[in-house]
């Protein structure tokens, strides 16, 4: 009755699959107040930094297991039915365009900002070094391409265990 489901399920389906550490209600998670319907509204998505297999602890570097549902908000909506069967239709409804995202746009956008991505690496030389909280194999990714592969591959793994576990709720 006081919070908006579909922004809490859209809000969480991004920030489960990017298995984002922030986003158990640590930091960077924000919702507002939308005095038109009365309800809390979460968004918007914010800070990625150490998301997508990209942190080496809490185990969010492994593309397996529950994340975000583990936290005290979130946690405490699976105990709804319909927030369930609403979080399974939406995903149904969406599962096709993330897939896409993952296979088709990150290798597009990642080339369109490889002259960007030079010039960073030129100045921040941080490529195959540890910078924390660099997962394991960070030594073995001294190329910003390296890096794009590793975040696909860590995202295709993550789209088809969450595809698997969502279905199965």
């Amino acid at each position: 009755a006081y919070i908006d489901m579909d922004s809490v399920i859209d809000w969480y389906i991004v920030n489960e699959l990017a298995k984002n550490v922030d986003c158990v209600f640590f930091t960077s998670v924000y919702m507002y107040y939308n005095p038109s319907d009365g309800k809390l509204h979460m968004g918007p998505n914010w800070d990625f930094d150490i998301g997508f297999g990209n942190v080496n602890y809490n185990n969010c570097d492994d593309y397996h297991g529950w994340y975000i549902r583990n936290s005290a908000w979130i946690s405490r909506m699976f105990s709804d039915p319909v927030f369930k069967a609403r979080l399974k239709e939406k995903w149904s409804e969406r599962r096709t365009a993330i897939s896409n995202a993952i296979h088709s746009d990150i290798p597009r956008l990642s080339a369109a900002i490889s002259a960007s991505a030079a010039v960073n690496f030129s100045r921040w030389q941080i490529l195959g070094i540890y910078t924390w909280p660099a997962p394991a194999g960070y030594g073995q990714r001294t190329t910003y391409q390296s890096e794009v592969d590793y975040m696909i591959r860590w995202l295709e793994k993550r789209y088809d265990w969450l595809n698997a576990a969502i279905n199965q709720l």
